[in-house]
């Protein structure tokens, strides 16, 4: 059996996934991805595509942290999510939002999480504990 290490940028995912099967305007909060149910699928498609199966070993979430200072009810919320995900298979890593001077009439922006997970890709590819790793995104196997 190939096994497997998929590592997820959480938002684009989710953004994704709502895109995909919510209908338009629905709000994000309203719509989650839970990353081991993810995962699993992901299983199910690869025996269905390749007709061999995959045993995801490890999927490693990375995702923005709201300040409890600022947003204090959000950042409690996403702290419960990942504890909830967090499981033998499942590790969520976090970075601090960045707020603009102009917060809150300007978004929080997620900074250094796109780098955090290309360090993580090539870390897993180097270490070679997986016959396969991937991350969600456009042609992202190696």
């Amino acid at each position: 059996m190939s096994t497997g290490w998929l590592l997820i940028d959480y938002q684009n995912l989710h953004f994704s996934a709502g895109d995909v099967f919510e209908p338009h305007g629905t709000p994000p909060e309203d719509y989650l991805v839970h990353p081991d149910r993810f995962a699993a699928q992901v299983e199910v498609e690869w025996q269905n595509k390749f007709a061999q199966p995959l045993e995801i070993r490890r999927v490693d979430v990375f995702r923005g942290l709201p300040d409890p200072r600022k947003e204090g009810a959000l950042n409690g919320h996403v702290s419960r999510q990942n504890r909830l995900w967090t499981s033998g298979r499942v590790n969520v890593y976090t970075r601090a939002l960045r707020y603009p001077r102009d917060w809150p009439n300007s978004r929080a922006e997620e900074k250094g999480i796109d780098v955090l997970l290309a360090l993580s890709f090539f870390r897993a590819v180097l270490v070679k504990k997986s016959d396969y790793v991937a991350r969600h995104g456009p042609r992202a196997c190696a």
